[in-house]
């Protein structure tokens, strides 16, 4: 809800016509840029990068279950559970 209300306040900068708007004009387009920008980053990408990475992560500890000395396993336990 942030995001949009310093959309919509940056919006009439933005749109501006009067004496001075064009010093203004390039800084509101920016501001409103980079709000929608971290706004998609935010919602969308860096979720998506933690399930990616999550399932990764799920993948690699699986298939290298047995391969990873440094971690001591009871592997008499786990046979006896399959």
């Amino acid at each position: 809800m942030t995001s949009v209300a310093t959309i919509a306040g940056a919006i009439p900068v933005a749109l501006a016509l009067g004496p001075g708007a064009e010093s203004r004009n390039p800084m509101a387009i920016a501001v409103i840029g980079g709000v929608v920008f971290s706004t998609v980053l935010t919602l969308y990408v860096v979720p998506c990068f933690y399930s990616v990475m999550s399932r990764f992560e799920e993948g690699i500890s699986m298939r290298n279950f047995w391969q990873m000395p440094w971690k001591k396993r009871d592997r008499g336990a786990i046979e006896q559970a399959f």
